[in-house]
């Protein structure tokens, strides 16, 4: 791998609305541009509601299972 460029677009906010990366690869003697591109065409609000999973905030996490944790906020509205 060669030749590795990212672009990103970035809002005052720091949201990162489009970001380019590419790269040249070479096999053997062929030499060939990489390249991908994610991009945010529009944001608009998203209310979601509370699976039965996660519990209301101040209640404790109970057991840990497995390697890893996520955290999610919710509204709580």
């Amino acid at each position: 791998m060669s030749d590795y460029r990212a672009e990103a677009s970035v809002g005052s906010d720091g949201f990162v609305s489009v970001l380019v990366v590419s790269y040249d690869r070479t096999v053997g003697d062929e030499t060939r541009e990489v390249s991908y591109r994610m991009e945010y065409a529009s944001m608009d609000a998203v209310t979601v509601s509370r699976p039965p999973v996660v519990r209301p905030r101040g209640e404790r996490d109970g057991p840990r299972r497995g390697g890893g944790r996520a955290r999610v906020r919710f509204d709580d509205r």
